[in-house]
């Protein structure tokens, strides 16, 4: 699903350039689950950013799911997005004037009878069911990333990109969101979880560490 080749991520600061990445590769086969661990700053972000098209590297060649991103235009990565893979992210970026249902339908591409049927459906499993008409204020923070979370899987993505899903989250709305993580794993989706947390990672396959932009 996922293969990164020597792949570098620099960024220029005022103090200087900065090595998120630094020549890494990695493989990760479909249906897989891995976690990926390691400090603040040590470049878990910038690696899903780079996976999931948001970061163009530095250098390198990244492939997922057979293309490569380095060779596509910023629309056609942001098209391969939309179709093929799903984020969830530590702030839950619901906009507020919206109701849950419509904060899900937000990652359709095209508002179609089916995919607001299959928000619903997903609400329904993720235990929203009362709270589908409701806006994020009047939502729990474990809530908001269940519906996080519907808005991710709306599209049916062959790949979920989760960055610190669980860091806001008490223990309880931890362990269900990593429960939800674990059934699309378990429905052959293709998972990679970053996280401090040792028991989420667990919930994983296999565990890489980065520091200071290289696998340990």
């Amino acid at each position: 699903m996922i293969q990164l080749q020597q792949v570098s991520k620099a960024y220029t600061t005022s103090r200087g350039t900065v090595r998120a990445l630094d020549g890494i590769s990695l493989d990760v086969a479909s249906g897989e689950f891995l976690a990926v661990r390691g400090a603040s700053g040590s470049g878990k972000s910038t690696l899903l950013a780079v996976v999931g098209g948001l970061a163009q590297p530095t250098a390198g060649r990244v492939t997922v799911g057979g293309c490569e991103l380095t060779q596509m235009s910023p629309s056609q990565r942001s098209q391969f997005r939309a179709e093929h893979i799903g984020f969830v992210f530590q702030m839950f970026h619901l906009l507020p004037y919206l109701n849950v249902v419509d904060n899900v339908l937000l990652a359709a591409r095209s508002m179609t009878p089916e995919h607001k049927a299959y928000a619903l459906e997903l609400l329904d499993r993720f235990g929203l069911t009362e709270r589908r008409w409701h806006r994020p204020a009047q939502l729990s923070a474990g809530e908001r990333q269940r519906v996080a979370m519907a808005r991710a899987m709306l599209n049916r993505p062959a790949l979920l990109l989760a960055d610190e899903p669980t860091g806001n989250l008490d223990d309880r709305n931890a362990g269900a969101v990593l429960d939800l993580l674990d059934q699309y794993h378990t429905d052959g989706g293709t998972v990679v979880l970053v996280t401090h947390h040792a028991d989420a990672a667990a919930r994983a396959q296999r565990t890489v560490t980065l520091e200071a932009g290289r696998f340990a």
